[in-house]
């Protein structure tokens, strides 16, 4: 919510805290800024009129009506500009604001909040049109120095799956502090997890590539065979996002952790079905486990072959 963010930025600005029944343009491309992180160099203000003064202060407002704007910079309103607007600087009282979205020609695209019917919406006007009273260009510039993430959300999303970047509230943490967004990279992962990344192969036919030996024997973490490190990181990775999950009352990611383990168990019984080998111990011990029971108690008993390995 526009309002709930603006209000929730301390101190508020002049201390004033808006109601919602406020008009809310500048409260919008306040809340803008401070979503973005950008109150260091976009004025934040629920006031048009100080909107302006704030950003004469940062050295960052276009008094030039007929300036052509980028997109990112925002433009204020007089609705009392004059018929003559296209000869003279409009000075008067501003009265909305809205943030260039676009510019393609003489035509400015523009998003803002508290339009006719206290909406959100876009509008166009024309380069040096009526009723533009100036502009604020913050100076997005001084933010490219900051250093861009190396690897693109796809391939942190693999690393993410394969529990490199820990599990939330680090994981988070960690992803926002090298440069990355933290949304974006979650759905990325969400969408790996359900698609079986990529599931480029049938559960089927995977089964049998194991059967063929092309993954390794069925020793699967015996770690001569590639398989056994995606099993492994597999493994980890959900155990720590069970246990995560459990402490954050998580259930998306239990729902995900279901769905993968849900999905190997399948390709294991693809495997058992075609699967005529024998156990893969040998000289095994049979158990025969039962109750008796007599008067007021139950007797476990056991009766078995031998005390060497296990029937699998």
């Amino acid at each position: 919510p526009i309002i709930d963010t603006y209000n929730g930025d301390k101190p508020l600005p002049r201390g004033y805290k808006v109601t919602y029944t406020d008009a809310y343009c500048a409260t919008t491309t306040s809340a803008a800024a401070i979503k973005a992180g950008y109150t260091d160099i976009i004025p934040v203000e629920c006031s048009c009129y100080y909107l302006i003064e704030k950003a004469k202060a940062m050295g960052i407002w276009q008094e030039n009506d007929a300036y052509i704007p980028a997109p990112g910079d925002e433009v204020l309103y007089d609705w009392d500009d004059g018929a003559n607007f296209a000869t003279t600087d409009c000075t008067g009282t501003p009265e909305h604001v809205g943030m260039v979205e676009a510019v393609s020609g003489n035509t400015i695209k523009v998003m803002e909040g508290n339009m006719s019917g206290g909406v959100v919406g876009r509008r166009n006007l024309q380069v040096n049109g009526r009723y533009i009273r100036g502009f604020i260009c913050p100076n997005y510039a001084s933010k490219a120095t900051e250093k861009a993430p190396e690897k693109s959300i796809d391939e942190i999303a693999t690393e993410v799956l394969a529990g490199r970047w820990g599990n939330n509230p680090e994981r988070k943490q960690k992803l926002e502090a090298a440069g990355y967004n933290y949304e974006a990279v979650q759905a990325a992962v969400n969408q790996k997890a359900k698609s079986g990344a990529s599931a480029k192969k049938s559960v089927s036919a995977v089964a049998q590539e194991v059967l063929a030996g092309k993954w390794g024997n069925k020793q699967s973490l015996d770690f001569n065979y590639e398989l056994s490190y995606y099993l492994l990181r597999l493994y980890v990775y959900v155990n720590k996002e069970m246990a995560g999950a459990d402490v954050r009352g998580d259930v998306e990611s239990l729902k995900i952790c279901k769905k993968i383990m849900t999905e190997l168990m399948e390709a294991y019984r693809e495997v058992g079905k075609a699967d005529t080998s024998g156990p893969v111990m040998e000289n095994t011990q049979a158990v025969y486990a039962g109750l008796t029971y007599g008067k007021g108690e139950l007797t476990e008993s056991l009766a078995h072959q031998g005390n060497r390995g296990f029937l699998i």
